[in-house]
C-alpha cells in the first residue's frame, strides 16, 4: 500500500512539473457593420444593422446610428428610418427593379449592396400522399408533390413548408424536415441530410422546362392530435415556393450548414469551419430579394 501511495504521489508531482502557461496574443478586434435583408415584393424593405463583436463578447451589437439610404435603378428614392431594433423604407419593393443599399455610420465606415426581386414562380398544381414510407424513428414519411413551369435561364428557389396542428387548445407551428426526400432535385443539392427548416435548389436538372417536385417531408412531433373519436389526425400546411436571387441562394445553403454544425460535437464529430456568404460589399451580411407563390393544404389522415 505504501508503494502504492508512492506512485501516486509522483504521477502528481510529474502532472505538476509538466503544466505549462501558454499566452496567446489576440489582435485587438475591428468591428464591422453587418446589413441583413432578405426582401420581397409588395412589402416595404427593412433593414437590420449590427456589427461584428469579438469572440468573447455573446451580444448582437444592434447599430441605431446608421445612415441607411436606398436606391432603385441607380436613382436615390428614401431614407430608412430606425424603429424598435429595424431600419423601415417607405418604399415598397417590386419584382425585377434593382435595389441598392449605401449605409454609414460614425466610425465604421461605409459599405453597400444591390439586389433584385425575381419573377415570381407559379404552383400549378399540387398533390399531398399520405405515408409513402416510415422513418427511422418509425414515424410516417408523408410526400408533397408540387408541379410548375421554370423560366428560361439559370434560375434559385427555397421550398418551405409549415405544419400548423393543435395539442388539446395549443396551437403548435413547425417547419417540416426534408432529411426523407429522394427527388432527383433535392438530393442534388447535397442538403437533405442537414435537417434543415427549408431547402434551396436551382433548375440545373430542368431548366426552361414544366416540372413537378416530390418533397418527402416528415413532422418530427410524437403529439399529432386526434379527430373525433376514431384514429384519425390532421394538420394544415402551408406551403411557400419562392423564387430567389442568387445572392439569396448562397445565402441559405450556408446557413443550413452553418446551421447544422452548431448541433455537432466530438461524439458526432466536428465539421469543417464554414464561412457565411456575404453580399455587403465592406462589411457583412445579405441584401437579397425573393418572390413566392403560396399555397395551403388541410390535410385529413385517416
Amino acid at each position: 500500500r505504501s508503494a502504492n501511495i508512492l506512485l501516486y504521489s509522483v504521477i502528481l508531482i510529474c502532472c505538476a512539473t509538466c503544466t505549462k502557461i501558454i499566452e496567446i496574443d489576440i489582435p485587438a478586434h475591428e468591428p464591422k457593420l453587418v446589413v441583413n435583408s432578405l426582401f420581397t415584393d409588395g412589402q416595404r424593405i427593412r433593414v437590420h444593422l449590427s456589427k461584428t463583436a469579438s469572440a468573447f463578447d455573446y451580444s448582437t451589437p444592434v447599430v441605431e446610428d446608421g445612415l441607411i439610404r436606398l436606391f432603385c435603378n441607380d436613382e436615390e428614392i428614401d431614407t430608412l428610418i430606425f424603429n424598435n431594433g429595424y431600419y423601415y423604407s417607405d418604399v415598397v419593393a417590386q419584382r425585377k427593379e434593382k435595389y441598392s443599399l449605401l449605409v454609414s455610420t460614425p466610425g465604421l465606415g461605409e459599405v453597400s449592396s444591390e439586389d433584385s426581386i425575381p419573377e415570381k414562380t407559379l404552383i400549378e398544381s399540387f398533390v399531398h400522399r399520405d405515408s409513402v414510407m416510415m422513418n427511422d424513428n418509425n414515424y410516417p414519411v408523408m410526400q408533397l408533390e408540387l408541379g410548375f413551369t421554370d423560366k428560361s435561364g439559370r434560375d434559385f428557389y427555397e421550398l418551405s413548408v409549415v405544419a400548423e396542428y393543435y395539442v388539446d387548445v395549443d396551437l403548435r407551428r413547425q417547419n417540416v424536415g426534408f432529411k426523407y426526400s429522394t427527388d432527383p432535385v433535392l438530393v442534388s443539392t447535397g442538403l437533405i441530410d442537414y435537417y434543415s427548416e427549408s431547402i434551396v435548389f436551382t433548375d440545373e436538372l430542368f431548366d426552361g422546362q414544366q416540372t413537378s417536385i416530390k418533397a418527402n417531408y416528415w413532422i418530427q412531433t410524437g403529439e399529432m392530435p386526434l379527430i373525433g373519436e376514431g384514429p384519425e389526425y390532421g394538420y394544415t400546411l402551408f406551403i411557400s415556393l419562392r423564387s430567389v436571387s442568387e445572392s439569396y441562394y448562397n445565402y441559405i445553403r450556408k446557413q443550413i450548414i452553418y446551421q447544422y454544425s452548431l448541433e455537432s460535437n466530438i461524439f458526432t464529430g466536428l465539421p469543417d469551419p464554414v464561412h457565411m456568404y456575404s453580399n455587403i460589399t465592406g462589411g457583412y451580411g445579405i441584401f437579397a430579394g425573393y418572390s413566392s407563390d403560396n399555397k395551403t393544404i388541410n390535410v385529413v389522415i385517416r
